[in-house]
């Protein structure tokens, strides 16, 4: 479900216009779409001089807004990080340390690009994505980083220990099954290589000029973890949507660039398809907003559950 705060007020466009020093003026355009986490307005600034340009203004909703302002300030800093390494990411421009918003908010630099749902060439589209999770899990895990961003496994691994995780897991028939497969899965669990994570990485978070990977978007769920993890999630979400090809090339261009072993690709699969297995339905509407129409609840379910025989009985 979308998130849906109000629109801002004009005294808080004026106000957001002081703060970032924009003399000629600031024009709400519209309201974008998607925005899971988020909601998204595109702002046209103009200075003294009358050049323009694009911003987006990003206000947290209540479920990432609970973790306060600090969420929003490290997101600005994952996304400085990232910049500064030469991905394509949206830019920072400002974050709300004035409260002229009653969530937290940041306006990032606008990027013109869209989701790309059919590409011409799903082989290509694959090796893209290949390429920028090698770009992004070489980044240097210094310091500085391990103390912006938490390791993922420390809560995972606490999730499969918790009673209260396994009591709430899912009242879908089989989920006692599915769960303990999880549970096995990470009762000795080899730690892995560390790298920076997006932990998202699903159609919507990526945006395409033509054919053409233009950036990656969301970052307020990135951590630290094992790389593979990335490599999972994006590639079941890729067969979920049918995409088989392009999750086998997405793999195999991954394994030769980054020379990384793939032996945990089945936990980290395990992993994903468990924790989807309680709501898998509920990525649909999403999907028919980027006009996947043909991805229904139904459908969303039935290859979630074929891919669940397929991995799930390694572990089981």
């Amino acid at each position: 479900m979308s998130v849906s705060n109000p629109s801002p007020t004009p005294d808080q466009l004026t106000a957001l216009a002081v703060e970032l020093d924009v003399e000629g003026g600031l024009e709400l355009l519209r309201r974008l779409g998607g925005g899971i986490d988020a909601t998204m307005e595109l702002l046209r600034l103009t200075d003294d001089s009358g050049r323009q340009r694009k911003v987006i203004l990003r206000r947290y909703g209540k479920w990432v807004a609970s973790k306060g302002q600090e969420h929003a300030d490290r997101e600005v800093a994952i996304l400085r990080l990232l910049s500064t390494a030469g991905l394509p990411v949206s830019a920072p421009v400002w974050v709300d340390t004035n409260q002229i918003f009653p969530e937290p908010a940041l306006v990032l630099e606008y990027i013109d690009g869209e989701p790309l749902t059919r590409p011409e060439d799903e082989t290509d589209w694959a090796r893209q994505m290949a390429r920028f999770l090698v770009s992004l899990h070489a980044i240097p895990v210094d310091p500085d980083v391990s103390a912006l961003l938490k390791d993922n496994r420390v809560e995972i691994s606490r999730k499969y220990s918790s009673p209260t995780a396994a009591q709430n897991f899912s009242k879908l028939a089989d989920a006692d099954r599915v769960w303990r497969v999880g549970v096995a899965a990470f009762a000795d669990a080899p730690i892995g290589d560390t790298a920076i994570l997006h932990n998202d990485l699903w159609l919507a978070n990526i945006l395409w000029a033509g054919q053409n990977l233009k950036a990656v978007i969301d970052w307020e769920g990135a951590s630290l973890g094992d790389p593979i993890l990335d490599l999972a999630y994006t590639s079941m979400d890729l067969r979920l949507q049918g995409w088989d090809l392009g999750a086998d090339v997405l793999v195999r261009e991954y394994a030769q660039e980054s020379g990384r072993s793939l032996e945990l690709l089945p936990l980290w699969t395990t992993h994903v398809l468990v924790q989807s297995f309680p709501e898998v339905e509920l990525w649909s509407p999403g999907l028919e907003d980027l006009d996947r129409e043909d991805l229904t609840p139904e459908v969303i379910r039935r290859r979630h559950t074929e891919l669940m025989a397929r991995y799930l009985e390694q572990l089981d």
